[in-house]
């Protein structure tokens, strides 16, 4: 089977996401006509809280997150020597879209969607900064309006891009749980649901993980099968060595990477 050379750095990767997107929360604001001191608004807003706070606490440095108002993303790499990444990130994502609905539903509230889904990723580094910043610091420095600690806490804390996180960026994994979640019920994805990428299991998957549907879906010159997550025995998935996960350099070719993943 090819492999990647340990340690090389490619240019595509193969990312799993998971987009989860509070239900009714826009017409929660909608239905409050947006005026920030309605009851509804300000019930909203603590639901939202809540969701953030929940949602935060599940993230951690091998399942990173980014928070985007009512919905958030988690994501990661897989790895093409082990399935246990995969796995991993599965059961994190299903633990934190479990946890989420939990508080969100003993507030009274509908719960949150989510897709987890599987795409190739274009590296794309970080943008430089702007040197315009740096030049009127150092003007200021020079001018001895700013103290040198000043100068130098100002230049490493002050930055005008705001939320760019690299992993997501031509992500599209991402695109893909985007996309099929914002299709909701009119696509198939009905209710506070959980909804995976059957391309993640191999035919037929593993009978550690059931599922109450699966739903043929398409959009935009994407197509997959997600299945309707029922349950899933992580116990009994470890005790099979995580069996019946399509191994990622499979899931590669299966993407369309080809040579832009792998190495012979």
């Amino acid at each position: 089977m090819p492999k990647r050379a340990k340690g090389k750095r490619y240019d595509f990767e193969v990312s799993c996401v998971a987009w989860g997107d509070l239900l009714g929360y826009g017409s929660m604001i909608e239905s409050a006509k947006f005026h920030p001191k309605d009851k509804t608004t300000i019930q909203a807003i603590r639901r939202l809280k809540t969701f953030q706070q929940v949602a935060m606490g599940e993230a951690s440095r091998t399942f990173r997150a980014m928070p985007i108002n009512d919905g958030v993303a988690f994501f990661c790499d897989l790895s093409p020597r082990s399935s246990s990444v995969t796995a991993d990130f599965l059961q994190r994502s299903i633990t934190a879209f479990n946890k989420i609905n939990t508080e969100d539903k003993k507030a009274g509230h509908p719960g949150m969607r989510m897709v987890i889904s599987v795409g190739p990723r274009a590296r794309i580094a970080r943008p430089k900064r702007s040197s315009a910043h740096l030049r009127n610091i150092l003007s200021r420095l020079t001018e001895r309006l700013i103290s040198p600690e000043h100068a130098v806490n100002e230049a490493f804390t002050a930055s005008p891009v705001a939320g760019f996180v690299p992993a997501l960026q031509a992500n599209f994994g991402f695109t893909r749980a985007y996309l099929a979640e914002s299709g909701g019920s009119r696509k198939g994805f009905k209710g506070a649901n959980c909804f995976i990428d059957m391309s993640l299991f191999e035919t037929p998957h593993p009978n550690w993980i059931s599922f109450n549907k699966f739903i043929e879906w398409s959009d935009r010159g994407f197509d997959a099968v997600f299945g309707e997550l029922l349950s899933a025995d992580w116990t009994e998935a470890g005790s099979r060595s995580y069996s019946g996960i399509t191994n990622t350099i499979d899931l590669a070719n299966n993407l369309g990477m080809g040579n832009s993943y792998e190495i012979t």
